[in-house]
């Protein structure tokens, strides 16, 4: 299994791409922090709720992300994975700008990100939306002030029951990803 310091990349051992902990750097004071980069990119494609490929500049070369701290259902789970992946397609139309703030690369070659269009919080939407939930897991790759909102977010997409959270036993993503594993 492949490791990132001292703990597992994929804890759960779910096998999904997206659970990279952030890249860490020592700073001068010897904490350990994580790397993020904000650069602007063009959206070439929008994969799932929680995946999309990026080009930057005039570089022919398209970059695939997976969007930091939440989860979106499956395609194949129900009519939520698919309504999921077509609201991140109006959220962020092909050729449009967004900002990144990646803050780490999975196992499979992935940045995640945050991401940023006309100073909306992409990440954030997705969850207020009740279109993704927080992958509390992997919070930690998102910073303190993102990960409140976003908890705070999905506790009122919760009690609203918005969008995934409309379902009477809703099975979080990374729970069906496991069942369709064990099957």
């Amino acid at each position: 299994m492949e490791k990132y310091g001292t703990r597992k990349l994929d804890r759960d051992r779910d096998g999904i791409a997206c659970e990279a902990l952030p890249k860490r750097q020592r700073t001068r004071h010897n904490a350990i922090r994580p790397v993020t980069t904000t650069n602007s990119y063009r959206v070439v494609s929008v994969g799932d709720g929680d995946t999309i490929r990026v080009r930057r500049g005039n570089n022919p070369q398209s970059i695939t992300i997976r969007l930091a701290c939440i989860d979106a259902p499956e395609m194949r789970q129900g009519i939520y994975g698919e309504q999921s992946s077509q609201r991140l397609k109006q959220l962020l139309p092909i050729g449009e700008t967004v900002k990144l703030r990646i803050s780490a690369t999975d196992r499979y070659g992935r940045k995640v990100a945050e991401i940023i269009r006309n100073g909306n919080h992409i990440n954030l939407q997705m969850v207020r939306e009740g279109q993704a939930v927080v992958y509390h897991q992997y919070l930690s790759g998102c910073g303190l002030a993102t990960q409140h909102q976003l908890v705070q977010a999905e506790k009122v997409a919760q009690q609203k029951r918005i969008g995934f959270w409309q379902q009477a036993n809703p099975i979080l993503p990374k729970d069906y990803r496991r069942y369709q594993r064990q099957r």
